[in-house]
């Protein structure tokens, strides 16, 4: 097994020797790139400017008159809405009992008081007030 092995050997150095070298092929061919046509980068585009908003406007005429704001306890320094004025009565309790505070439209009968109003006396409170 051995002679196998050595002539084995022996063959391949035989062949390996005597083949002529590889023709050496020189650098490798660079590919030329192909033409491309170059378009120019969009320019950026400025977003159009928000829109101004538009001022709340402010009514000419006060608002009329609820049966919210009519006997509403009146304001620092006894503010009241437009069209009213700070009431002050004791009530029930007369000279004993608190004094109350609240934004009323006096009035003499009805034409002296807001659509849908009524001149209405309250005895324990301000007197002839639109409700």
């Amino acid at each position: 097994m051995t002679r196998l092995a050595v002539l084995c050997v022996a063959s391949l150095v035989a062949c390996h020797a005597g083949a002529p070298p590889a023709a050496d092929p020189g650098p490798a061919p660079v590919a030329q790139p192909s033409p491309v046509s170059v378009q120019p980068a969009p320019q950026p585009t400025t977003p159009d400017p928000a829109p101004t908003p538009k001022p709340t406007p402010v009514p000419s005429v006060p608002p009329p008159h609820t049966m919210a704001t009519l006997g509403a306890k009146c304001g620092d320094s006894d503010a009241c809405p437009p069209g009213q004025e700070c009431a002050s009565y004791r009530g029930i309790a007369g000279a004993r009992g608190p004094l109350f505070k609240t934004c009323e439209i006096r009035c003499t009968d009805d034409a002296g008081c807001p659509a849908d109003h009524k001149c209405r006396t309250i005895a324990d409170g301000p007197g002839r007030v639109c409700r």
